[in-house]
């Protein structure tokens, strides 16, 4: 698959369990459409952070 990058945007949460909790809020629900409507493709990678970066 080709990914042709637009814009980046990094977040760091607190912990995983915000982001997941974020992601079923009923708010969020309700104006998630919006994010998808002006977007082309987006993507949600949930990543750590690599011990050897935080040296």
């Amino acid at each position: 698959m080709d990914y042709d990058w637009g814009l980046v945007a990094i977040v760091e949460w607190p912990k995983r369990q915000n982001l997941l909790d974020l992601t079923s809020d009923r708010d969020y629900e309700a104006i998630s459409q919006h994010r998808g409507a002006g977007l082309a493709r987006s993507m949600l990678i949930a990543m750590d952070q690599s011990p050897e970066l935080l040296e």
